[in-house]
């Protein structure tokens, strides 16, 4: 019997380690026997920048890729149930850490790039929607193909004001506008959760109480993705 094959990549940054409980996921993950799972555990400047590395590998492969966070406990039959799913760009959705009752996934609000309501947490079934997080999401190698870009921070203009979205949602929109749609399987869930402690980085930078404006933080994260956008060759 041959055996499914798929990419599996755990972007972590620099300073920062991958958990334990993710760890014992990709062990019993590899341990499948019917399962040809090649792990790519890359650390980068950046997350997105580590999670574009493995999509190159991915599509020089031509193997879909699964990309899980660094703090994500799953089950190997997860990662069965989004192999055989039809979809190109499919997720299992995991509770919002931020937004209380919601999960990592729902519409834009007013513009694409700026997340909107999530979707509820007892929501269930198969629920096409405007942008997903990247903990548990695969894609297959055809969409990698036709978008020429993948993780980036985008630029949104909204209000007359210029903000950044995150690369997940970054991805949703580039995939959007590649044609593609975006499912979440919405009877399943994985864990996001951090038990080791995080390390601690200097943001001082970033603090608001250093700043003067709003604006000046607007333009420190622009800066950013400037940077990435010429660590891309864009």
């Amino acid at each position: 019997m041959e055996r499914e094959r798929i990419i599996v990549v755990v972007p972590y940054a620099w300073g920062e380690t991958i958990q334990r409980h993710t760890e014992r996921s990709l062990e019993r993950l590899q341990a499948e026997e019917d399962l040809e799972v090649t792990v790519l555990r890359i650390q980068g400047w950046c997350p997105y920048a580590a999670r574009n590395e493995g999509c190159r590998e991915a599509l020089a492969m031509g193997r879909p890729v699964l990309s899980i966070d660094s703090d994500i406990d799953f089950q190997p039959w997860q990662v069965r149930v989004v192999l055989k799913h039809p979809g190109s760009i499919v997720a299992i959705p995991y509770d919002d850490r931020h937004r209380p009752g919601g999960l990592c996934c729902g519409d834009w609000y007013e513009v694409p790039g700026i997340l909107g309501d999530r979707l509820p947490t007892d929501t269930r079934g198969d629920c096409i929607v405007p942008w997903v997080g990247a903990g548990f999401l695969r894609i297959m190698p055809d969409v990698l193909k036709d978008m020429p870009w993948w993780f980036t921070p985008e630029k949104v203009i909204y209000n007359g004001v210029r903000q950044v979205a995150g690369d997940d949602a970054g991805f949703c929109m580039n995939a959007g506008a590649a044609g593609y749609r975006i499912t979440a399987l919405c009877d399943y869930r994985v864990n996001h959760k951090r038990e080791d402690p995080l390390p601690r980085l200097d943001l001082s930078a970033f603090r608001l109480d250093c700043l003067a404006t709003t604006s000046q933080l607007n333009e420190k994260i622009m800066g950013l993705c400037n940077t990435f956008e010429q660590y891309m060759g864009r």
